[in-house]
């Protein structure tokens, strides 16, 4: 990376309006700058403490940015969601919108309202109805009143019939991308048409990692003390026999003042999406001997996600016998919502997965001889009769015909899966209601599995002593990443098999987009009905003034 030496202050500017500036003119300054009204109230943070700025002067650009689609790939605890409810609160009180602030789970949409929201409206008196519930927020009064809803992903049906201007995405790598992408179509008509995501990141190219990839991607440079410039990161910036923050060029070290100031520069020019990368070495009350600390006691996929902000895709996140095995619960599996099935076809016998929201009850294998695969199309019939199957995805290959003949015997439940390369800014799996099929990312929807399966949200209530079990756990030992380069000369790293078995990794993949499909229904067609917000929309979107970053060619990519 070249370094720049250009000369320029780094002073951030001041935030406060300037006082040459008339009353009207102060005003009109506050309805359009965030960082002006906080300071024009004296903001106070939810523990009714004034707002601390000195330390998280990377902060203020971000929050006066008025780009419609924002992008924060982030560390843990680095005051990203205070920033953004006081972002979405000054446009709710002064403009006339509807917004939704949407969260993995119900439950942290309970605790982060009661804990976050409610004390900063209150310690900041906030002009709101005194009818505001946990979900809904109704600011201002008469016709200027805005809407703030908080949903959580997972467990929210309603997100389909409520349209939006304003839409921010907490924790998006861990919420329902299917339900996020519903709510996605849900500000196509507003002028002001607000997405804001912000995510620790998990998988590299996925979820919010694709979103900040095809950004303009700032990032956030410093300057050591003989004057190099340089962004931090790990472990380039790190003196580990010292355990100090160093300048990379010269080894001098960076004090928590080198850190503090600095200033954000795009890595791409001329995209729309606003990115931004966020870890916790931008953040001067961390020090260095503690980080150090963190990645020999967390390991590397957590210190990458959540201390760096950064995925990670090294041999933390291969696929072991122990984690299918660590997956393993006592006792049936639970009645939650309606059953799903994936099935992976192959020459001599299938591999089936059943199972629903609770996760994995049964796993079976279906031998047949290689010149009558009718015959085992004939159990997976009775399978799916049998347990009352909601949605199947069945592999479109080798015996295309006889999985055909399946999907329509079972109309809008039996769809064959055919592996296609998506764009990753879509979702991983395409569903055509009108062929009965369903095209899938087959890098993408092993990736999200096996998330799911370290995150813990795949549970396996299976009899561990069954032959099939040992069988499905050898095939998911199976899977290894793998290097390769395309065409292009880009590298990518993919799951392969090392021409292992996997039959079951792919089933269990299947299921995975089954249930997803499932859930996406069962949202569409059984949606709750929710207050109409206002009709008008905000005339002047676009008029938030910003200060827009340094831009130079300091990327050779």
């Amino acid at each position: 990376m070249p370094q720049v030496t250009k000369t320029r202050s780094n002073k951030p500017d001041s935030p406060a309006p300037p006082a040459s500036l008339s009353e009207a003119e102060k005003q009109a300054l506050i309805a359009v700058n965030p960082q002006a009204w906080l300071m024009s109230m004296s903001a106070l943070n939810n523990k009714g403490r004034p707002m601390e700025w000195e330390d998280r002067l990377w902060m203020h650009q971000i929050l006066v940015d008025p780009s419609s689609e924002i992008v924060v790939r982030k560390g843990a605890q680095i005051g990203m969601s205070t920033c953004e409810i006081f972002k979405i609160l000054h446009r709710c009180t002064h403009d006339n919108i509807t917004a939704i602030y949407i969260l993995p789970t119900y439950d942290n949409v309970r605790q982060f309202v009661s804990s976050k929201v409610d004390p900063i409206m209150e310690f900041n008196h906030i002009p709101a109805s005194q009818k505001n519930s946990i979900e809904q927020k109704v600011i201002g009064r008469g016709a200027n009143r805005s809407f703030l809803f908080f949903k959580g992903s997972w467990t929210e049906r309603e997100a389909i019939m409520l349209d939006a201007d304003a839409l921010v995405f907490d924790e998006f790598d861990s919420c329902d991308q299917d339900v996020l992408t519903t709510y996605e179509s849900r500000v196509q008509a507003s002028l002001l048409a607000w997405m804001h995501r912000f995510s620790t990141p998990t998988v590299p190219n996925q979820r919010i990692d694709a979103h900040f990839n095809r950004s303009d991607a700032k990032y956030w440079f410093v300057r050591c003390p003989r004057g190099h410039e340089q962004f931090l990161d790990w472990p380039k910036n790190v003196c580990f026999e010292r355990c100090e923050y160093v300048c990379e060029v010269c080894g001098e070290v960076l004090t928590k003042q080198n850190r503090r100031l600095g200033r954000w520069v795009k890595k791409w020019r001329d995209r729309d999406a606003s990115g931004y990368w966020v870890s916790q070495l931008m953040a001067p009350w961390i020090t260095c001997d503690s980080l150090i600390e963190v990645e020999k006691r967390m390991g590397k996929q957590y210190f990458f996600n959540f201390c760096l902000g950064k995925p990670y895709s090294g041999s933390d996140i291969t696929v072991t016998e122990g984690l299918i095995t660590s997956s393993l619960k006592a006792g049936p599996l639970p009645k939650q919502g309606d059953t799903c099935m994936g099935v992976d076809v192959g020459g001599k016998e299938h591999h089936y997965v059943i199972g629903n929201e609770a996760g994995i009850g049964e796993i079976g294998v279906i031998g047949f001889k290689g010149d009558d695969p009718d015959a085992g199309y004939n159990v997976l019939e009775g399978k799916i009769r049998e347990h009352n199957v909601r949605t199947c995805v069945i592999d479109g290959n080798p015996h295309t015909n006889e999985s055909r003949a399946l999907a329509e015997v079972f109309s809008f439940k039996v769809y064959l899966n055919f592996f296609r390369p998506l764009d990753i800014a879509t979702s991983p799996y395409l569903f055509d209601d009108e062929k009965f099929n369903v095209n899938s990312d087959r890098q993408r929807i092993l990736s999200e599995m096996i998330t799911d399966f370290h995150k813990g949200k795949i549970s396996l209530y299976l009899d561990p002593t069954m032959p099939e079990f040992a069988i499905y756990r050898k095939h998911f030992g199976s899977l290894f990443l793998r290097t390769e380069t395309d065409k292009n000369g880009v590298e990518r790293q993919v799951w392969a098999n090392g021409d292992n078995p996997d039959h079951f990794a792919l089933a269990t993949g299947y299921w995975r987009v089954a249930l997803s499909r499932y859930k996406f229904a069962k949202e569409v067609f059984e949606p709750e009905t929710l207050p109409d917000a206002t009709d008008e929309k905000l005339e002047s979107a676009g008029l938030i003034m910003a200060v827009e970053p340094d831009e130079y060619d300091w990327y050779n990519g």
